[in-house]
């Protein structure tokens, strides 16, 4: 299915041919999400899994986000920057505490 912005009968005009038209109104389009929202929305998410299971992973973190390793990153960056969370112990077998 194919969507025009345009007034119907510029688009008659326009094709020269008769125009079917979907008159159904059309949803709306959701609010641009910028990385500072996303970025909060998903702080917020890490914060609660990481109370759960403060001995997981990044790389678990971000499948259960449904986000890549990479990805998962800033918002991490952002708490411990914060001084939100910090992590104690090796990486491989260190838990995450989180402060505030």
């Amino acid at each position: 299915m194919i969507t025009f912005r345009a007034d119907p009968g510029q688009l008659a005009e326009a094709l020269g041919e008769e125009v079917r038209l979907d008159l159904e109104e059309t949803p709306t389009e959701p609010p641009l999400v910028t990385q500072e929202t996303s970025s909060k929305t998903a702080q917020g998410k890490i914060l609660a899994l990481l109370r759960q299971q403060p001995t997981t992973t990044r790389r678990e973190l971000a499948t259960q986000l449904g986000l890549s390793a990479d990805e998962i990153k800033y918002p991490l960056n952002k708490l411990r920057a914060a001084g939100v969370i910090r992590h104690v112990g090796p990486t491989k077998n260190g838990r995450w505490e989180i402060l505030k």
